[in-house]
Parts: C-alpha cells; structure tokens; sequence
C-alpha cells in the first residue's frame, strides 16, 4: 500500500519534474506564471526555505531559450508589517542610485523594477507583512512588460491568500 501512494505521489500535479514535492511558493507562482515572461515552456528547478520569517523560492529555467534565461521567485511572510517594511527599504536603498531602477506606484503598498537591459529584470512588490519578488536573469529578449504583467495578477492573488498557521 505504501508503495502505491509514493507512486501516485510522485506522478502528482502537485509534483516537481523530479519527484519532490513543490514549494508554497511555486504553488501561488506557477508554471504558466513563468511561461507568461519567458514565452516558452519552462522546468522547474526550484528550493524552498522557512526561517524566522516565512520564505518559499522556486526557479524556472525556459527548456527552448539558448540563453539559459531563468526566472527566480520568492515569495516571504514576515512576523509583522514594520519587517516587512523594513526589508524592502533595505532593497530601495541598495539599489536607488543604479541605472534601471524605479518605483512602481500603484501596485501594492510598496513595489520597484529594476532592470539593465540584457542581464536582468527584478520587481519587487510588498503589501502589508507579505512581499514577493520576481527576479529573470539574464533577461534576453524578456519583456518588462511581461513580468509587471504577471507581478499585477501576482498582487490580487496576495490580498486573498493566507500562509502562515495560526
């Protein structure tokens, strides 16, 4: 009986390519999520962490790009609004004076795009004690556009969702 349900496990939607289980994160980032920015089919590679603050990251390498294009997403609940806060201020002020970066109004309570051109594109978007980012690196022909896009569904699914026990 055991090994039937570590077969129908492993065989699972609910399953990574390699037989693990999905991270939270790559649940609410989903493979379509990553096929949106990247414009082609995608594997996923991913990790998942938890900490003192709630953190779950998966990664989507494209399986046609010749590029090695890869789109990164993290996903964090901190313990409370002000960490929250404070973690993203820390990003706005290591980044602030880089060629490519702005905020994002309108999004969120809290959001910035940064990117270079060719190497890479990151949002990151924050609302109340929950943040997420979405890094694709290197960014080759991937549109900005694309990935604002999918940061914007990727915030009405924030407000609905709800990680942490209680």
């Amino acid at each position: 009986m055991l090994i039937v349900i570590l077969f129908i496990a492993m065989f699972s939607p609910e399953t990574a390519e390699a037989g693990l289980r999905k991270p939270a994160g790559c649940d609410f980032f989903t493979r379509a999520n990553a096929e949106k920015i990247l414009g082609s089919e995608v594997t996923w590679t991913g990790t998942d962490a938890t900490g003192a603050t709630q953190k779950w990251t998966c990664t989507f390498v494209s399986k046609t790009a010749a590029d090695g294009r890869k789109v990164h997403f993290g996903l964090i609940e901190f313990r409370s609004e002000q960490a929250a806060r404070d973690d993203f201020d820390s990003i706005v002020r290591s980044n602030t004076e880089l060629k490519g970066f702005e905020k994002w109004s309108g999004i969120g309570e809290d959001a910035i795009v940064h990117t270079d051109g060719p190497n890479f594109q990151l949002i990151v978007v924050r609302r109340g004690q929950r943040s997420f980012r979405i890094k694709v690196n290197p960014a080759g022909s991937t549109s900005i556009e694309d990935v604002k896009f999918v940061a914007r569904d990727l915030i009405r699914k924030m407000i609905g969702t709800r990680w942490r026990k209680s």
